[in-house]
């Protein structure tokens, strides 16, 4: 990734290329899956845009889950990761029926007795994140 980006500055390689790159797996099936999809494909296809706040106290509390939920650098929350997923989604947006298309927002917690007791079988972080999958599944 660093070297592509090096000879991306240095002009060895059109931007194109470096993103090439420096995407992440699941952007590539995003982009084949759903960008590059033909249109008839499209009302079978849903986008769940999850945003997680808090990200950045629980973070400096050292919450040991964090890093399955979001893309550290050095210690930090990576900037440069969170642009490339805003920008994805905003592409995925642009190509889907609104109607398939849901926003959540769900606040990070850390996991509290009741939330590990009754969580635990299905690996449910907290109580807001169990609501935020039985609102996706009943809605």
């Amino acid at each position: 990734r660093a070297a592509a980006l090096s000879l991306g500055e240095e002009g060895a390689l059109t931007p194109e290329r470096v993103h090439i790159y420096v995407m992440s797996v699941t952007e590539d099936e995003v982009i084949h899956g759903v960008l590059d999809a033909a249109p008839e494909l499209l009302p079978g296809t849903f986008f769940i845009d999850r945003r997680i706040t808090g990200a950045q106290e629980a973070l400096a509390a050292n919450a040991p889950l964090l890093p399955k939920f979001v893309d550290l650098a050095d210690g930090a929350l990576d900037k440069e990761s969170c642009k490339l997923l805003d920008s994805l989604k905003e592409r995925v947006v642009g190509v889907m029926p609104p109607e398939h298309i849901r926003r959540c927002t769900v606040a990070w917690e850390a996991v509290g007795p009741r939330a590990k007791e009754e969580f635990d079988a299905c690996s449910v972080v907290s109580l807001a994140h169990a609501e935020y999958l039985r609102g996706l599944c009943d809605g």
